[in-house]
């Protein structure tokens, strides 16, 4: 899957959620803001496919994961988007 597709997967699933989200980007990646009640986290989706997540609430180094990953962090389910 590449990164365009992985970032749309990511939003279907937010939307499948009713999740909220503000999107942004700088020079290097597409940036999804996403509030839970864990907190704010910021998700970097870069154009070679690599996926960052920084937690602001535990004020967590950023990490990378791989798509899966992040599907599990906010739901737990690694499959499809509804």
């Amino acid at each position: 899957m590449n990164p365009l597709q992985q970032l749309l997967q990511f939003l279907a699933h937010l939307d499948s959620l009713g999740a909220g989200y503000i999107l942004s980007s700088d020079s290097e990646a597409v940036i999804v803001l996403v509030r839970t009640p864990d907190g704010i986290h910021e998700i970097s989706f870069f154009g070679d496919g690599e996926i960052e997540i920084t937690n602001f609430a535990a004020e967590d180094e950023a990490e990378s994961l791989t798509f899966p990953e992040l599907l599990e962090t906010f739901t737990g389910d690694a499959g499809q988007p509804n």
